[in-house]
């Protein structure tokens, strides 16, 4: 099938049609394509435009945090919860992380001639180019857009049979609220140029041929090209001028550009079915009216690595949530939001071949500790590092000031298993030694410190936060448990147990190779042994919190009590228990992700079925036209939370697709390697090309009756490998499952299984 998505009408979305254009990014700049007939609309954005954040000086509060301790001894949990907020207030601290912004919008129009028709607008994943075709009576137009990898610069071509008129303009984007461009600004117009220049950025538009015509320029002709180059900077219009010199032509920087691309996101490739190329809407339709098809999910899987590559690079800046795809001046949710959505987005990554682009996420998060450990001290008087929930690239302090985000503190170590994974993936000793290891000992230091011991010499990890849910009996109104979070100040959930015992078990796993601290270790060591264990509650479900006056919330999106089971890999847990909890997670509960969340944890349990239901949900509820994914229904039907025409682009959802596509055909530890392990009907064939695990890379290709992989291992590796049912063999040797093989660096095997 090929790499293209196909839409048979413009951006239509009433009132924002921006959450319907067509992506393109290099990673640094980020395009939005309307796809308008008669007049074309193209956002644009960078991603290091950040306004409105507020720096406050952070007080201490630790005083506080230990009184609030004390009324949680006595069982005063709503009294606490608030205590260490409120004298944050109270000695004046306010923040705010901050917003992206977009750079401006450039506009063609064009007058029509005769009526329409054939309109197509598509988009090719693999080249990261996007196409609008039609026909105006007998003249067939195209336009033509992509976003130069290597060079940074947006190029368009337009072209016809017959010379057309076009007008040309650039403005501040108008996002339909009271919120402005936040910046001083100036827009000219020369013969051939538009210059934008605003005290933060800046961007000009370069096209042969245009005269000036008032605030926009006129151009009459059959085929023109566009340049646009942004920059996050102020600069002269000369200087602007001078960064469109002597650029290649149109042809030689779509070669250019469609090689650099595809290196990335061909890298790794999924066959699900042979597929027709049908458009978006209805493989929307299809999957409304019945079931998601394998065409859409091989699609939603390629489109989400399409716009990971579009949307990061090394040099830049992690995912966000919106990518580098946003319209508005205060958009949802658009920070680094680190309790689920942040890793998320990443846990496809490496499986799918793109581990060199999980290092801007190591560098961003890893390279303030200083900071981190300030905010431990006056905010728990604690060692160690503490991160915030919410960040963005121009405050990472602790914000917003609200107990559900203040008093969750495993934020460093959620995130210390991408950064060990990514190690153990790649090698980068470099990275592992300036970044990941001092950022890991930081967390271990300050979860150490904050621990407090019953009588028994259990641990007891107090405030625990399991996000963003609080115990059922805590919540007064039955009605208000859709999205608030009355008590979440509560204690051992089991999300920072699974994490804490995660984190000092990778820590140790690195002692085994680098030298450390001993006493370290042995504190390490000492931990795991005191960390209570997993409870059930009346349901026969793992408790949510691990203390018996602390009744569970089934009626919650987060899945944060399942993490052992995922996106945690613990062994020896009582699977059957976690298994239970997430069957009674009531549906008009979830959100988009939370449903790609859920997939995750059913490729997990090898339950292949249940994963293609959450893609069915996942398309009648939160997928727009584009394939961008939702917060939530906004239609209100009942398969996700209701809240009315609120319904952010969250892309963490579509993120979290790719990944459990990748976890029904791959599983893989340090240990252990597990082909198909959740494979559904849908799923009757298919083939892959590149996935990588720990210690080298795979292909493999299956049918009902055959199957056949082959494996590269890039260093010395010992491995268990898990196979469908059937007789296999391996090197024409006799497979055993039971057997971990030895294999060197740079050894080449295949399995097959025998007919």
């Amino acid at each position: 099938m090929s790499d293209k998505l196909i839409m048979n009408r413009p951006s239509s979305c009433l009132s924002k049609p921006w959450r319907e254009a067509t992506p393109l990014g290099n990673g640094y700049t980020g395009v939005l394509v309307y796809g308008g007939m008669y007049q074309e609309n193209i956002l644009f954005n960078r991603y290091d435009l950040w306004h409105g954040a507020k720096v406050g000086v952070l007080p201490n509060v630790s005083d506080v945090f230990d009184e609030m301790r004390k009324q949680m001894d006595k069982g005063n949990y709503h009294k606490a919860c608030d205590m260490l907020c409120n004298a944050l207030r109270e000695k004046g601290f306010e923040t705010d992380p901050g917003y992206p912004y977009p750079l401006g919008v450039l506009s063609l129009r064009t007058d029509p001639i005769a009526m329409f028709k054939h309109y197509r607008r598509e988009l090719d994943m693999k080249s990261g180019v996007c196409r609008i075709t039609c026909q105006e009576g007998d003249n067939p137009i195209e336009r033509e857009c992509f976003v130069h990898r290597e060079l940074d610069v947006t190029a368009l071509k337009v072209k016809s049979n017959e010379e057309k008129t076009y007008t040309l303009s650039f403005d501040i984007q108008n996002d339909g609220t009271q919120e402005r461009f936040p910046f001083g600004y100036d827009i000219s117009y020369e013969d051939g140029y538009v210059f934008f220049v605003a005290d933060t950025a800046s961007a000009i538009i370069h096209v042969e041929g245009a005269r000036v015509d008032g605030q926009s320029l006129k151009i009459e002709a059959n085929e023109l090209c566009f340049i646009v180059k942004c920059f996050s900077k102020k600069l002269s219009c000369e200087e602007l001028r001078a960064s469109v010199c002597d650029l290649p032509s149109y042809d030689e920087l779509l070669s250019s550009h469609a090689k650099a691309h595809s290196s990335l996101y061909s890298n790794v490739s999924l066959e699900l079915c042979q597929g027709e190329n049908i458009s978006n809407e209805l493989l929307i339709d299809a999957a409304y009216d019945d079931e998601a098809s394998s065409e859409l999910i091989e699609k939603l899987w390629k489109f989400g690595r399409y716009l990971f590559v579009s949307g990061t690079r090394e040099g830049g800046l992690p995912f966000a949530l919106y990518g580098l795809w946003n319209a508005e001046y205060k958009p949802t949710w658009p920070q680094n939001v680190a309790n689920e959505n942040v890793q998320m987005i990443y846990w496809h990554a490496l499986t799918g071949g793109f581990s060199g682009l999980v290092l801007p996420l190591v560098e961003y998060y890893c390279r303030d500790l200083c900071d981190y450990r300030d905010y431990a001290k006056k905010l728990f008087g604690k060692k160690g590092i503490y991160l915030s929930v919410y960040s963005t690239p121009i405050n990472r302090q602790p914000s917003p000031v609200v107990p559900v985000i203040i008093h969750y503190i495993g934020v460093a170590g959620w995130l210390s298993k991408h950064f060990y994974d990514y190690y153990k993936m790649t090698g980068d000793r470099e990275a592992l030694q300036k970044y990941i290891l001092p950022f890991m000992v930081g967390a271990a230091e300050f979860y150490l410190d904050y621990l407090t011991f019953d009588e028994r010499g259990k641990a007891r990890i107090y405030p625990s936060v399991s996000p963003e849910n609080s115990p059922i009996n805590f919540i007064d109104d039955v009605h208000g448990i859709r999205m608030s979070h009355p008590m979440p100040t509560a204690e051992n959930s089991t999300m920072d147990i699974a994490i804490l015992k995660e984190l000092l078990c990778n820590l140790l796993s690195l002692a085994d190779e680098i030298e450390m601290d001993a006493e370290a270790v042995n504190k390490w060591q000492s931990t795991l042994s005191a960390l209570p264990e997993y409870a059930t509650n009346e349901d026969g479900a793992v408790k949510e919190w691990q203390k018996d006056e602390l009744l569970d919330n089934y009626f919650h999106r987060h899945l944060s009590h399942l993490y052992p089971l995922f996106p945690g890999n613990e062994k020896g847990i009582d699977k059957s228990a976690f298994e239970r909890a997430l069957e009674l997670r009531v549906l008009q509960g979830q959100s988009g992700w939370s449903l790609m969340h859920m997939a995750g944890i059913y490729a997990r349990l090898g339950r292949g079925e249940d994963v293609a239901r959450c893609f069915d949900l996942l398309a009648k509820g939160c997928l727009l036209p584009n394939f961008m994914t939702l917060h939530n229904d906004y239609r209100d039907m009942g398969v996700t939370l209701g809240l009315g025409q609120f319904a952010p682009i969250q892309l963490d959802a579509l993120m979290g697709s790719v990944n459990a596509v990748q976890m029904m055909l791959l599983q893989a530890d340090e240990e252990s390697i597990s082909f198909l392990p959740a494979l559904c009907s849908r799923m009757e064939r298919g083939k892959v090309e590149g996935f990588a695990f720990f210690g080298g890379k795979t292909s493999f290709e299956w049918s009902s009756e055959h199957f056949e992989a082959k494996l590269i291992f890039e260093r010395d590796t010992k491995v268990r490998i898990s196979l469908p049912n059937g007789k296999y063999v391996i090197e024409n040797d006799n497979f055993d499952p039971l057997i971990t093989y030895h294999f060197a660096k740079g050894e080449e095997i295949r399995i097959k299984k025998l007919k």
